[in-house]
C-alpha cells in the first residue's frame, strides 16, 4: 500500500505545489512509522546539545508529529496544516521558512531542524537560512542528508557555509 501511495504522491500530486505535497504525504500517512529507538537517540543527543548551550526554549521546524514536545519550552512549527493536525500539539506555529517566519529576532536559544532543509530547493534555501539565522540565539541544531538524492523534492546544500554566512551562534549536525 505504501507503494501506491507513493506512486500516487509522485505522479498525481507532484511537487510543483510543496504545501500540497506534503498535506497530502501528511493525509495518506506514508510517514508515521514509529522507530522508537531512533527517536530516543536523537532525544538523547539533542537534549545534551540543549544542555551544553545552556538552552531554555526550542523552535523545531517542519515539525511533523511533533515527537520532540518534551524538550524544554517547545514550539513546533510546519507550513502542513495536515502535520500540525496531526500533532494535536496545544499550541504551534504554522510558516514557511522560505518566507518571513512571524517570529521576533533572537527569541529561540535553540531551532532544530531533522530533514526539513534537505527539502528546500536551491532557490530558496538562503532565505531559509537567513530566516532561522535570525530567530535562533545560541544554537541551530541539524541532522540533513548532505547526499545529493534522486528524489526530485530532495536538495544538497552546503550547511557549513551556508550558516558561517548568516548565523554567529554554534551548529551542531547530529549526523556526525
Amino acid at each position: 500500500m505504501s507503494f501506491l501511495k507513493r506512486l500516487y504522491l509522485k505522479y498525481i500530486v507532484g511537487y510543483k505545489n510543496p504545501r500540497k505535497y506534503w498535506d497530502e504525504r501528511w493525509e495518506t500517512r506514508i510517514d508515521t512509522k514509529d522507530d522508537a529507538e531512533y527517536r530516543r537517540k536523537i532525544f538523547e543527543r539533542i537534549s545534551r546539545v540543549l544542555s551544553e548551550n545552556d538552552c531554555n526554549n526550542v523552535l523545531e521546524i517542519g515539525c511533523g508529529q511533533a515527537w520532540l514536545r518534551e524538550l524544554p519550552n517547545y514550539l513546533g512549527l510546519d507550513f502542513s496544516l495536515e502535520a500540525l493536525r496531526q500533532s494535536k500539539l496545544p499550541a504551534f506555529l504554522f510558516g514557511d521558512i522560505t518566507e518571513h517566519i512571524p517570529l521576533p529576532s533572537k527569541c529561540f536559544d535553540a531551532v532544530i531542524s531533522l530533514a526539513v532543509l534537505m527539502h528546500v530547493s536551491e532557490r530558496d534555501i538562503e532565505k531559509a537560512i537567513t530566516e532561522i539565522s535570525r530567530i535562533a540565539k545560541k544554537c541551530v541544531i541539524l541532522q540533513e542528508s548532505r547526499v545529493q538524492s534522486t528524489q526530485p523534492h530532495c536538495f544538497s546544500h552546503d550547511y557549513e557555509n551556508l550558516f558561517k554566512r548568516h548565523f554567529e551562534g554554534k551548529v551542531c549536525f547530529l549526523n556526525e
